[in-house]
């Protein structure tokens, strides 16, 4: 297949950006960023458990609380540096964190931060991938596309953040570096509770003390991480309080420009299903061998990858 509708993208400095809310500024100076000693930076490639992730970390730096919107989660609580430039983390305080979808050579790198990496199986990731593509209207211009116009996209690497085998390779090679802690998206699916402890235990030791001295604690966060809560309470865009805006530049929050792009907004399912094994659903044979042969070609020298999702393979 050589003719197929491609994501509305641009290039910055080798990268394949959505071109819609990310500006080329911000993202330049997300890739130059310093961070700080102490510094958390939540890292996956695209529909890999990204916003999950964030909101775990959320809840467990602050104890359990009414989660934001995710609107206001990627604006002011746990910035999308990509999306917000890096200004945005001024105004946090530490222990401060925010979430890249960038390779490792993007990605701001320091030995004093703590890296929370997430990867997930390239089959899910790309039926994933797929949906949020499309249903992002005004970031992709894709409504036309269809799920195999975009499996050649994926497959070919020609898709924003670029080739996933690419990202997930750059990471696999830091999975037992002392401040990067390695989590595949379907094992925090099958012990969700596991994962936040670890993850606790990761920012700090009183983090993991605290919420395993503290079943009520640690039941609220399991509780505002599930999937059910997070589907059904945490919209991606409301208007936002006066306070809100307050906290940091509006600028730096994607917004609505347009009553269409209000809809839009509104239409967007962040949590869509969440489904270890959806791809079953879309993917037919010939794609999922395709996938597979494209798999075994880039990760032949890192054999170690397939044993993440041996099962699955």
């Amino acid at each position: 297949m050589t003719d197929f509708i491609k994501p509305q993208t641009q290039l910055i400095d080798g990268l394949l950006i959505p071109k819609g809310l990310f500006k080329e500024d911000r993202v330049r100076a997300a890739m130059r960023f310093q961070p700080k000693p102490g510094d958390v930076i939540i890292v996956t490639y695209p529909k890999c458990g990204t916003t999950w992730t964030q909101y775990i970390v959320w809840e467990i730096l602050n104890e359990g609380a009414t989660p934001p919107q995710i609107h206001e989660m990627f604006g002011n609580e746990i910035p999308f540096l990509e999306l917000t430039g890096t200004e945005t983390v001024e105004h946090i305080p530490p222990p401060r964190a925010f979430k890249v979808h960038f390779p490792f050579a993007y990605t701001p790198y320091s030995s004093k931060c703590k890296y929370i990496v997430v990867v997930r199986n390239p089959w899910d990731c790309c039926v994933s991938y797929f949906f949020h593509t499309k249903h992002m209207v005004s970031v992709n211009q894709f409504e036309e596309g269809t799920f195999n116009d975009f499996f050649e996209c994926f497959i070919r690497g020609q898709v924003a953040w670029n080739d996933y085998f690419d990202h997930l390779i750059s990471w696999f090679v830091h999975k037992d570096d002392p401040n990067v802690l390695f989590l595949t998206y379907e094992n925090m699916k099958n012990n969700h509770r596991e994962a936040v402890i670890q993850i606790a235990h990761f920012l700090g030791e009183e983090y993991g003390k605290k919420i395993l001295a503290d079943e009520d604690l640690l039941s609220k966060i399991l509780n505002h991480t599930s999937f059910v809560y997070m589907k059904n309470r945490i919209p991606f865009f409301e208007p936002l309080s006066q306070e809100v805006q307050e906290k940091a530049d509006p600028g730096n929050l994607p917004a609505p420009t347009s009553e269409n792009d209000m809809e839009n907004f509104k239409k967007i399912d962040f949590f869509r299903k969440g489904k270890i094994g959806d791809w079953r659903d879309h993917m037919t044979s010939e794609q999922k061998e395709r996938l597979d042969k494209r798999m075994r070609e880039k990760i032949k020298t890192f054999p170690g990858i397939v044993s993440l999702w041996e099962n699955m393979f």
